[in-house]
């Protein structure tokens, strides 16, 4: 399953990157979600400093998790 972990993780990065279009406010814009052609998708989530996982000391923070026939990967963001 290591190349559907890797397509996974770049589905994620992807909705890293479509959210980010969002940055200066992406707690109003979110979430987001896709699905690719080749049936990978994403969806990404957004929280405002100092809820749930996201530090006090952050502006937002991001989470993307991306799935590929039955492997999920997440990336995080703070920022």
């Amino acid at each position: 399953n290591i190349g559907n972990s890797v397509v996974a993780f770049y589905a994620a990065d992807t909705g890293i990157e479509k959210a980010l279009l969002y940055r200066d406010d992406p707690v109003y814009n979110l979430p987001i979600s896709d699905t690719f052609d080749n049936g990978a998708s994403y969806t990404v989530n957004a929280l405002s400093a100092g809820v749930d996982y996201c530090a006090a000391d952050n502006n937002f923070c991001l989470r993307s998790v991306g799935t590929f026939r039955g492997v999920k990967r997440a990336i995080e963001v703070e920022y």
